[in-house]
């Protein structure tokens, strides 16, 4: 690791959130923290997404990228210091933000090249083309934008689907100062693409919060039962109903949002006995329990 690889390094609070290094209400979290690991974690994904977002000079949070890599890589650095980051931070740098930052970046190219072009268009010519704004069609039943209504729909619509074609457009005044003209379902397509968008949004929103409620359900259900084991005398050992604790793991998936959790019961078994030490699994007529290894001749008795 060079000096200057280390200095950048130590720059980085990693008490803190990694990205935006501030102190917000909102909760730290960490692919660490999840007892389901998963090849594709928030680290990796930090790591392949910074350097692209960087290099487009788009990063929707200012810092600078060198603070990650101790000279072992972005993602060994992240892991190694055991990196934590909000929620709303790490979805910023999302594969899809980054899609669309990209897309972003080639819209303005386009939109630069033809300013160019309408630059060498004399201003009569210009003004006595009859056009839709929207997809810049002649004829065709056009009509003029003649409320501000009309404006902030549109300006709200370019906003959210981050036109950059279309808010180069807007960013010339408002649609009524301008005179500018539209196909009534060229405008109605604009708005189904923006509802269409927020519903995408809603989706993978709920994708992602279905993601996180499985590991942090799990991770509870393994407190759980070490809490019991620590706190049952030897008297009376831990004996756990796989059923129950099913019924226990689908109901707390419920309070994370997840409607009607379908949780298959033997794979919740293999998940427990893997990730906690000495348990065993024992049939008893129908019924399958679990019990730490010490305690198995009480199920036996």
């Amino acid at each position: 690791m060079d000096t200057a690889s280390t200095s950048r390094v130590r720059q980085t609070d990693w008490t803190k959130c990694c990205l935006c290094q501030q102190n917000k209400p909102e909760e730290l979290q960490s692919p660490q923290m999840n007892p389901i690991k998963s090849e594709n974690d928030g680290y990796t994904n930090l790591a392949r997404n910074i350097p692209p977002f960087n290099a487009i000079n788009a990063l929707p949070i200012k810092f600078d990228p060198a603070r990650f890599d101790a000279g072992s890589g972005i993602e060994t650095t992240l892991r190694e210091n055991r990196a934590k980051y909000h929620h709303s931070c790490r979805l910023l740098l999302s594969n899809t933000k980054l899609k669309r930052a990209e897309k972003r970046l080639v819209q303005e190219d386009l939109v630069s090249k033809d300013e160019g072009r309408r630059s060498k268009i004399p201003r009569k010519a210009q003004t006595s083309i009859l056009q839709c704004f929207l997809c810049e069609g002649e004829g065709g039943g056009l009509r003029q934008a003649m409320t501000m209504k009309v404006n902030e729909r549109i300006n709200e619509c370019a906003r959210i689907l981050s036109d950059g074609k279309l808010l180069a457009k807007l960013s010339g005044g408002d649609v009524v100062a301008q005179e500018l003209k539209y196909h009534a379902p060229c405008l109605v397509a604009l708005y189904n693409q923006e509802r269409d968008f927020l519903r995408a949004q809603e989706r993978e929103q709920a994708q992602h919060d279905c993601q996180e409620a499985h590991p942090n359900a799990f991770s509870e259900l393994v407190t759980y039962i070490n809490e019991i084991k620590v706190t049952s005398s030897n008297d009376n050992p831990p004996i756990f109903k796989l059923t129950e604790l099913t019924k226990l793991y689908g109901q707390r998936l419920q309070q994370l949002g997840i409607e009607s959790p379908d949780v298959h019961a033997t794979h919740l078994k293999d998940q427990l006995l893997y990730h906690i030490p000495q348990p065993r699994a024992h049939h008893q007529g129908r019924d399958i329990l679990l019990a730490f290894e010490k305690d198995v001749g009480s199920i036996l008795a």
